[in-house]
Parts: C-alpha cells; structure tokens; sequence
C-alpha cells in the first residue's frame, strides 16, 4: 500500500492510527533513502517531510538503521506484488515477460523512488543486514522470472531446450542495465524501442510450429 506524504509545515501533525502513521513513515523514508542513501539522509529530513517529531520516528522504528531496513522490505514487496498483478493478468508466461518488462521500464520513468532505493542499496551491502535483504530480494525476483520462462518452456512458448536459468539471468541484467542508465541520467539514451530490441535479443527462441501443434 503507497501513502501519499503531505507535509505539514507550521502546525503540528495530527495524531493518526499508529498503522497509518507507520505507512507515512515508511514512504517520507523510502523518498529520502533513494534521493541521499542511507549514510548521507538524516531522520531529522524525514521528520521534517512529515511535519513531525523525530521522536515521532523512533516510536515506530527504533533506529535509523531499523527504518531503512523496513524501507528495502516495503520496496520489494511494492515490486513483486506489480509483477505477480501482471503475471496474474497476462495471457501467457511470455507475454507476461514483457509487460514485467514493459512495467519496470515505465516505472523509472513515472516514480524511480522504489527502484532508486534498490539500486543504491547495493553499496550498502557491506552491512550483513542490508546484504542478506538485497540478496533475499535479488534471489525472489530472479525465481519469479525464472518460473515464468519454465512455464513459457512447458507451455510451448519457446523451444524445449531453452535453458530458464540462463534467461532469467539476463532478464536480471537488462532490469539492472535498466537501473544503471536511471541513477547516472542516461535514461533518456534508452528509449522503449531499444529496450524492446534488447528483449528480443534476450527472448529465447520460439518453438517450432509442428511442437506447438503437438503439445
């Protein structure tokens, strides 16, 4: 669930159901964390975002280090709840492929915060905290397409030998190629023409007709 933030400057905030007031917490974090990181975003910023306390923070999240923890989970849940929607909605596992695809892309576009915070978790890893949770993150959405390229491969989607790992892989590496053009303003320079180029150059091959008719 994504709370709007809407600070209040000048007068206090009214007090709000713990669970709503965590929810605010967590997205002025989230909005912090992938515009500074973690060593340079202070939790006076996000207070002040919010028009309250820091006090008010550490009610909730007891430690910096705590809240940006809970930040990373809520940005892989927001992810993976969009990708298993559009897994859920499309007609096929390979059709499904591309609108992940198609989704990521437009997200950076519309709102990278998510995204952003991601990408910058990665030098963060050093902490075994923050490691453990960028790899439990990487290892879910690696598993979701892989699934989805075994059940292209069962369906009859692409050829029986196509090797789902080795897919999934560089489904991976074209998300982080992805990420990478994002952080460093590139983003324009990949255009959706040319990213749907690269997919295609990473789908694997069709399988043939006369198996499609047989299976």
């Amino acid at each position: 669930m994504v709370v709007d933030v809407v600070p209040a400057r000048g007068r206090r905030a009214r007090r709000l159901p713990a669970a709503v007031r965590r929810e605010q917490i967590l997205e002025a974090a989230i909005t912090v964390f992938a515009s500074a990181g973690f060593r340079e975003a202070s939790t006076a910023a996000i207070a002040a975002g919010l028009g309250v306390s820091e006090p008010t923070l550490f009610r909730h999240f007891p430690t910096k280090r705590a809240l940006y923890l809970a930040a990373l989970d809520r940005t892989a849940e927001v992810v993976m709840e969009r990708w298993r929607a559009i897994a859920t909605a499309a007609p096929s596992p390979l059709v499904a492929l591309f609108e992940v695809g198609r989704w990521y892309y437009g997200a950076l576009q519309e709102d990278s915060r998510y995204l952003r915070l991601r990408f910058r978790s990665l030098a963060e890893s050093g902490d075994p905290d923050v490691r453990s949770r960028v790899q439990a993150h990487f290892r879910a959405g690696f598993d979701f397409v892989h699934d989805l390229y075994a059940s292209a491969r069962a369906a009859g989607e692409v050829a029986a030998e196509t090797d789902a790992r080795a897919h999934a892989w560089m489904f991976m590496a074209v998300g982080a190629l992805l990420d990478t053009t994002q952080v460093i303003g590139l983003r324009d320079d990949l255009a959706l023409d040319v990213l749907s180029s690269v997919f295609r150059l990473a789908t694997p091959p069709p399988a043939d007709h006369h198996t499609r008719k047989e299976s």
